[in-house]
């Protein structure tokens, strides 16, 4: 069993190929990228595919490779950065509304990751919105979206946040908290203090430290999609990134449930091994050390055992 298949048991050695091509470097992604292109129809598979098309096609530039899907996949991803400029275009005009309100928010994951630490807004789609607001400021914040036309999708209500959808299948999710309250016990408002000022086009707001969104990245539960697996990309951007700096004695919180700590544990160890993610060693040794289960049970028993704490 393929090491980053225990964070999803839907992962098929297809998936793995991709994943590898588009994420590891020189011979193993030149391997990768074979073995999926030989196995490939992109007709019938090449949607599921599509959130990781960009950083597939930026990669294969990287290596010299040539083919031609490579037209192909240019395509998407100009219709990504035409799709991330409208969306970011929407969510600065709502970032103004609210501001213009009173109503504070912090920019989780897409938004973040497409618009401050990717160099190019090709590269990563936004997908939805996700906002982190403070608990009093959600109804308000919440009346403002449905004056507008967004719905509470009552399905997906749970205790940390409310989402919302308009008449184009967009989604909004409004967090109360980074994490369920079961699964932290800390004080929330030092993730507003460890927040960071960011720019979305002309307007100035915030999104979660690096060292606080990797570890939202590292902790989320596994579902059964594949575009879930963004996480690793995600993951591995911060990690890789010039310019962002990981506080590691921060990263691992007392104040965090086991289930969430080992969640990380077994998320860390994975980009490490798998995608050579530039982890410290003595961090590692020290989550081997905090959760010896990460060393010691096989692949598919932590696989399952990951599962188990969502």
């Amino acid at each position: 069993m393929e090491q980053s298949a225990m964070l999803n048991n839907q992962i098929t050695q297809a998936d793995q190929w991709m994943l590898d091509a588009a994420l590891c470097a020189g011979e193993k992604a030149e391997q990768a990228w074979r073995a999926w292109r030989a196995t490939l129809d992109f007709d019938q598979v090449g949607p599921r595919y599509l959130p990781l098309i960009p950083l597939l096609q930026q990669n294969l530039v990287r290596l010299g490779i040539q083919d031609p899907l490579i037209g192909k996949f240019k395509g998407i991803q100009r219709q990504v950065l035409y799709k991330n400029q409208l969306l970011l275009h929407q969510a600065r005009d709502l970032i103004q509304v609210w501001q213009a309100a009173g109503i504070a928010a912090i920019c989780l994951t897409d938004i973040a990751l497409a618009a401050h630490y990717h160099a190019d807004l090709s590269l990563r789609p936004i997908r939805a919105f996700q906002f982190l607001l403070r608990p009093p400021q959600v109804t308000a914040a919440s009346h403002w979206l449905q004056q507008k036309g967004w719905r509470p999708e009552d399905r997906i209500q749970r205790p940390h946040f409310k989402r919302f959808i308009n008449a184009a299948g967009f989604k909004i999710d409004l967090h109360l908290h980074l994490f369920p309250p079961r699964l932290y016990a800390g004080n929330a408002d030092l993730f507003w203090a460890a927040s960071m000022a960011i720019r979305i086009q002309d307007v100035t707001t915030y999104a979660l430290n690096p060292t606080v969104q990797l570890l939202a990245l590292c902790t989320q539960p596994p579902q059964k999609h594949f575009a879930h697996l963004l996480w690793i990309a995600d993951a591995l951007t911060l990690l890789r990134h010039s310019q962002v700096e990981i506080d590691w004695a921060r990263l691992y919180r007392a104040d965090l449930s086991a289930q969430l700590r080992l969640r990380l544990s077994i998320a860390l160890h994975d980009l490490a091994e798998r995608y050579d993610a530039p982890i410290p060693a003595v961090v590692l040794h020290f989550l081997a050390t905090a959760h010896p289960l990460v060393r010691k049970l096989p692949r598919p028993i932590l696989r399952l055992l990951f599962t188990y704490l969502t």
